[in-house]
């Protein structure tokens, strides 16, 4: 699911929808990491994040969030799980933040798509000799061996060729 900064307007919540949605919950206790999570039992996405479908298809944990705080989530802003439990729907589990908030959150618990990655995308192993971090964001690599080669080609002036295969650079 690609993740925008536009609003997300989930409509009011009638007697009926509210019923159907604490339906679709499991409270017993005992489940995910702390053993207070309660599981969206209905539909999920591929990462484990329920929809309830109220006039569309939403966010379970912020449709959740929105019932327990009697508030609209502010335009932007993310619905953040404390439990690492996608599926978890518990209020206590949820909290607003910021994207960028989002995104530390993911970096600090290993859950960052990039931090999966092992090589560049010319093949060059990621090793602590072989990766540059920038100061003003110290959680992204860049591999040294890459940025040799694209500052060498730019002094001369020349275009850098995208497609240099990994052995050509090394």
């Amino acid at each position: 699911m690609i993740r925008t900064n536009k609003p997300r307007f989930i409509p009011e919540m009638t007697p009926k929808a509210a019923a159907r949605f604490a339906e679709k919950i499991d409270k017993t206790p005992g489940q995910g990491p702390d053993g207070e999570c309660w599981i969206w039992t209905a539909s999920k996405t591929h990462l484990g994040y329920g929809y309830f479908y109220l006039s569309g298809r939403q966010a379970a944990h912020r449709v959740s969030w929105e019932i327990s705080n009697n508030a609209k989530i502010p335009a932007g802003m993310f619905v953040l799980h404390s439990c690492d439990n996608p599926s978890c729907v518990n209020p206590g589990h949820l909290r607003v933040g910021t994207p960028k908030e989002n995104v530390e959150d993911k970096i600090s618990r290993g859950r960052h798509e990039r931090q999966k990655r092992t090589h560049c995308p010319r093949g060059h192993e990621f090793t602590e000799d072989n990766i540059r971090r920038r100061p003003d964001k110290p959680h992204q690599r860049e591999c040294k061996i890459c940025r040799r080669a694209y500052n060498s080609v730019y002094r001369k002036g020349a275009s850098y060729p995208s497609a240099i295969p990994a052995g050509d650079l090394a």
